[in-house]
């Protein structure tokens, strides 16, 4: 069957009406434009690329981050509370100027001793890193200071990936293999001991050729005079990767193997005599029955490295540790870190609440919030409280 075809339609033009002579044209529509004055967010010093081969200073970055009042608020948070100076200006500034002074300059004379850099002005058309200090107060695991540690690094953010590194792994032992060493010495009536290792990350040459800004108030010499690194530091990319080479070496060569399973635990064996070493970064312990072979292994290190013997250990990575070697036991507990936590959060009155497992999970919210909640509700404080607690159970 074939269907009739229906012819299309079409339309007359729509008429166009002539204008009127003599009447004003229309002005074509303009679209219209915001009236609000574009400010930076308010947190722009984070995004902030810095002209890497300009000679502008962090004290000029300091000033303008003073410009904005939610910065000045943080700083004078962090001055009234007691936390470490976030700038060398704070430093300089904070009733500890004379603590923080002898730090700044005891990390210049170590770099200095070690050959870190050379001084030179800045080659044409070659990049500079900026550098900076980060400070911080070393306590012990009762908490009572141990010394004040000013630490110069380069901001390895203005690094870039092919020229001024390549590769920047660096391995750290897992929380599973740290447990299982320690069951292992406390069934086995092992001793642990610590040793802490000066500038860890300045003792490896660095393979590219990299330029630092001089350190605020230690410089020399005119504007364009830079650092030329010959080793690493601490901020570079490569810094933790290098460092881990070295100390790899040096463990292979005096006779320890790494294990394929945890790359980050070396272990000594002759005999009866067995030393098991967990490196997290530069966190060095040593595990073993023999005071012989843990003094031994001391003794060789040292050899390659400035460090000094802090004895059997009671501080692991945050972790305050008890040793009972007659009974075979040892303690882990994370109690001067939780103290710290809840006045932090302003929780240290707060009620005791029950356990969530015996009330409907609507009330169990309700006291969580309630009492001990500071005034800018939950959702500010719950979040980094639980990355903290599970920091803590892990």
């Amino acid at each position: 069957m074939i269907l009739p075809v229906t012819p299309p339609q079409i339309h007359a033009p729509l008429p166009v009406t002539p204008p009127t002579a003599g009447a004003p044209l229309e002005p074509p529509h303009v679209p219209r434009r915001t009236g609000r004055v574009w400010k930076p967010p308010s947190q722009w010093w984070k995004l902030k690329q810095p002209d890497l081969a300009g000679n502008e200073s962090d004290s000029d970055d300091e000033a303008a981050l003073l410009a904005d009042s939610e910065f000045c608020e943080v700083e004078f948070a962090g001055a009234i509370s007691g936390a470490d100076p976030r700038s060398y200006r704070l430093a300089m500034k904070s009733p500890d100027l004379d603590c923080w002074t002898e730090a700044c300059n005891t990390e210049i004379f170590n770099l200095e001793a070690n050959g870190t850099w050379e001084l030179m002005e800045l080659p044409p058309g070659k990049k500079v890193v900026n550098s900076g200090w980060v400070f911080k107060v070393k306590r012990l695991a009762d908490g009572s200071i141990e010394c004040y540690r000013a630490r110069l690094i380069a901001k390895g953010y203005s690094q870039r990936p092919g020229f001024d590194f390549t590769e920047v792994f660096a391995p750290t032992f897992r929380p599973a293999s740290l447990r299982l060493i320690v069951a292992l010495a406390a069934r086995e009536g092992y001793k642990m001991c610590s040793v802490d290792i000066s500038s860890a990350f300045t003792y490896e040459e660095l393979e590219e050729e990299i330029y630092m800004r001089q350190p605020e108030g230690y410089h020399i010499g005119s504007p364009n005079m830079v650092f030329r690194l010959r080793k690493s530091l601490y901020g570079l990319k490569q810094a933790a990767r290098q460092w881990n080479k070295k100390l790899q070496s040096v463990l292979e060569g005096i006779g320890y193997s790494r294990l394929r399973s945890d790359s980050s635990i070396y272990i000594y064996s002759k005999g009866d005599i067995k030393v098991i070493v967990p490196i997290f970064i530069d966190d060095i312990t040593l595990v073993s029955k023999s005071n012989a072979a843990m003094t031994s292994a001391v003794t060789e290190l040292s050899k390659h490295f400035k460090l000094r013997d802090l004895g059997s250990t009671t501080l692991l990575l945050g972790i305050q540790v008890k040793q009972d070697c007659s009974h075979r036991t040892i303690s882990l507990s994370q109690e001067h870190y939780i103290k710290e936590l809840l006045e932090h959060f302003n929780m240290v009155l707060g009620d005791d609440r029950t356990s969530h497992l015996t009330v409907p999970s609507s009330e169990f919210s309700h006291n969580l919030y309630c009492a001990s909640a500071p005034a800018a509700g939950p959702q500010s404080w719950v979040p980094p409280l639980g990355l903290r607690c599970i920091h803590i159970t892990s």
